[in-house]
């Protein structure tokens, strides 16, 4: 394998590695801040719907 096309492998790698744990950070503060810090006034189940809305939308859009 060449140089450069490991270095391509381990760049797309990392990368990777680092957008899922950025989801993966952004899915948990979802479930266990946002429902208290921004959708206080609702419900509890429909500030869970609301939160992980807010998830999808940021997933989809990228």
């Amino acid at each position: 394998m060449s140089t450069q096309l490991r270095r391509a492998v381990a760049s797309s790698y990392i990368g990777s590695v680092i957008e899922y744990y950025d989801f993966l950070l952004y899915s948990t503060a979802s479930a266990l801040v946002f429902t208290k810090v921004f959708f206080a006034g609702l419900d509890p189940a429909l500030a869970v719907v609301a939160s992980f809305g807010t998830f999808a939308t940021g997933y989809l859009a990228r």
